[in-house]
């Protein structure tokens, strides 16, 4: 019985000392994230920007978004600028 109520004393001793050191919990308005972020998958820009610019789902299949590391050259169809640099939206118009 001992030795199950030293080892609770220590348990609950690593989690106060845990619980002193744990960064506060971050709320959505917390988080900044920036157009172009690699570790965001790039069916989630897509999403995003369906949702955003309310697009119809009989315009969405011409429509995709794919990481470039260098910028389309202006007058191509498809322009870098529309989106961010690292983050290129392919479609058949776009929009400023």
């Amino acid at each position: 019985n001992q030795v199950l109520r030293n080892e609770l004393l220590n348990l609950n001793y690593q989690k106060e000392k845990l619980l002193e050191v744990m960064p506060k919990e971050l709320e959505a308005s917390d988080i900044t994230v920036r157009m172009g972020a690699t570790w965001i998958p790039e069916r989630d820009y897509k999403n995003f920007m369906f949702h955003l610019l309310k697009t119809s789902a009989s315009n969405r299949w011409n429509i995709d978004i794919k990481y470039t590391l260098y910028p389309v050259p202006s007058g191509e169809s498809s322009k870098a600028d529309c989106v961010s640099p690292k983050v290129l939206a392919q479609a058949s118009k776009c929009s400023k």
